[in-house]
């Protein structure tokens, strides 16, 4: 369990990273952290709680989850094999849940692999090149469940725009749940929906 006093150190070091860019990227921020604390505990099963100025979608089929966003997001069509949710935030931010079926998960793609199945996936649709891994490190979510966060740099081909990935992935019971956000660079927006993702 995690204590008051790591609590508020962490909560300083997200006021420091965020300052100055911005009230509404430092509260999604903190309220991304805080999830945990405003759906009343940070045990899993039960179904997180968007605090006021933001939305959710929860997946309801095996593996139950959720993830945050701001309000006034725009829900997109998946449009890909395995997405279930999309979305375009009102700053911006293209967002993407997907939900991939992964016999002997952890065995033939470790899941510190994520992010370069992801950049591969994207590469053969033609969607984007140049695809460059920049953080790859494993997170614990805010239910206690373990996690990758990734970073993906890349090239979009059609707009000639660089694109920064936020990506969060985790296996649950044979399947592969991504959370992947797409900014011109990284934002806490981004940050704050991919590590939002909450099992239940």
């Amino acid at each position: 369990m995690e204590t008051r006093d790591r609590r508020r150190g962490r909560y300083c070091a997200v006021q420091m990273h965020v300052r100055g860019q911005g009230q509404r990227a430092f509260i999604f921020a903190i309220a991304a952290w805080l999830l945990p604390l405003a759906a009343g505990s940070a045990v899993a099963g039960e179904p997180a709680v968007a605090p006021e100025g933001f939305s959710s979608y929860r997946h309801e089929r095996f593996p139950a989850f959720s993830i945050m966003f701001p309000a006034g997001t725009r829900e997109r069509p998946p449009g890909a094999p395995g997405k279930v949710f999309s979305g375009s935030t009102p700053e911006g931010v293209d967002f993407d849940v997907s939900v991939t079926d992964f016999p002997f998960a952890g065995i033939l793609m470790p899941i510190e692999k994520a992010a370069e199945y992801f950049a591969g996936l994207a590469a053969a649709s033609g969607t984007g090149s140049g695809f460059e891994v920049t953080r790859n490190e494993p997170i614990t979510l805010g239910d206690g469940s373990s996690a990758h966060r990734s970073e993906v740099r890349w090239r979009d081909v059609e707009r000639g725009a660089a694109v920064a990935t936020q990506l969060v992935s985790a296996y649950r019971g044979g399947r592969l749940v991504m959370v992947a956000a797409h900014a011109a660079e990284a934002t806490e927006e981004a940050s704050g929906i991919v590590e939002s993702l909450r099992f239940e």
